[in-house]
């Protein structure tokens, strides 16, 4: 029994050391209502008042009730713009020119020294070239119409076979026919 006795005297001795560093419950309340809580509590009036007047906003805002940051999208710069910005950057002579034109553009000077690099390597003139299916070339598109020329002959010399056949099968009609014709006036003299 004494064991037991052992547990319960370190059970109690260590929930009054946690009672002892928490607040009573009568202080918490008298604190503020709003509990141990950093900030206000929300409600529908000040939750509206936090969405800006463009009804979005930008990432890292939380805007409305929805608690989710929207997650920013990566920016994709053209061939035709690096280009630009290129030459833009080329064309400033004084100092504090490239700084000021970075910071219109929102870039960094790593972009345009990345830029610089894939220009002098020749892949920006690369990007320039459309993705996607290449034109046909002049023999190509002389050659598809040669093929559909082919199947348009070897159609009609189909046709033109059935023709004669049925021709051919006429004429034989035709004589059979005099033939019986013949026949008929012969009995008939």
């Amino acid at each position: 029994m004494s064991k037991q006795n052992g547990k319960r005297k370190s059970l109690r001795k260590a929930t009054a050391s946690v009672k002892r560093r928490l607040p009573s419950p009568s202080s918490r309340l008298s604190a503020g209502s709003e509990g141990e809580r950093s900030e206000p509590q929300r409600t529908a009036d000040n939750r509206d008042a936090a969405v800006p007047a463009g009804g979005g906003g930008a990432a890292g805002v939380v805007t409305g009730d929805c608690e989710v940051v929207a997650k920013p999208k990566r920016r994709t710069f053209t061939a035709e713009y690096k280009l630009a910005v290129i030459a833009a950057a080329d064309a400033c002579t004084e100092p504090g020119q490239i700084g000021e034109l970075l910071r219109r553009e929102g870039l960094y000077s790593s972009h345009l020294s990345m830029w610089r690099q894939q220009l002098a390597d020749g892949q920006l003139q690369a990007m320039q070239v459309k993705r996607g299916r290449k034109p046909a070339s002049e023999a190509a598109k002389l050659a598809k119409v040669n093929e559909q020329l082919r199947r348009q002959l070897a159609k009609r010399d189909d046709e033109l076979r059935k023709a004669h056949l049925i021709i051919a099968a006429q004429k034989k009609v035709a004589a059979l026919l005099e033939l019986i014709d013949a026949e008929a006036d012969a009995k008939r003299d």
